[in-house]
């Protein structure tokens, strides 16, 4: 565009002189000839050539403004990709702490079921309140708050799932004590 705007002035100015050389004039009788005619004519021809002139310039000025916006416009649709895709890791990562979820669900006694339900209506709320926010301020850092909080759930969720299996392990242990001291009765009431 820059360059389209240049080519126009110079092919203008090159027209302009041109036709005055081709007239037989000279710098110097142009002046004089600018100078005898009457102040409203002499207007009239500075209009003539500053009209064009400022044109070309409100274009290029255009144009420069135009690219900043372009180059603003670039850097939000960066960030924009950039939220799209916490977005979809955080969803990504939902999906994981969900499925340890319905895991606990199927193994775990109520008491604990309602606790984790509990923690998820409250995490489910946390995210609910992220994402009004990310719909009126800080996309990027709404995605970072709601990461970090997913972190701690998970976290918690793994307490959860590390202190369930000691559970397991604990009954298990405790079932073949009890299983070796019902073999053992048997024998006791022969002897």
């Amino acid at each position: 565009m820059p360059a389209f705007i240049l080519l126009a002035s110079a092919l203008l100015a090159f027209a302009v002189t041109v036709e005055l050389l081709a007239a037989d004039y000279q710098p110097a009788t142009l002046i004089a000839l600018f100078s005898s005619l009457p102040a409203s004519r002499q207007v009239a021809w500075l209009l003539v050539f500053l009209v064009p002139l400022s044109l070309i310039v409100f274009a290029l000025v255009q144009y420069c403004k135009l690219r900043e916006k372009n180059k603003a416009v670039d850097v939000l649709e960066t960030r924009l990709r950039s939220a799209r895709h916490s977005v979809l890791l955080l969803e990504h990562g939902q999906k994981d702490t969900e499925q340890a979820v319905q895991h606990l669900d199927h193994v775990d006694p109520e008491g604990a079921i309602s606790t984790l339900q509990t923690r998820m209506a409250s995490s489910a709320e946390a995210v609910q309140y992220h994402q009004q926010r990310n719909a009126s301020g800080d996309l990027i850092g709404s995605v970072e708050q709601i990461r970090r909080q997913q972190q701690e759930i998970k976290q918690k969720l793994g307490d959860v799932i590390a202190k369930r299996r000691s559970l397991e392990t604990s009954i298990a242990q405790l079932q073949g004590s009890q299983d070796e001291m019902e073999q053992t009765i048997p024998s006791l009431s022969r002897a």
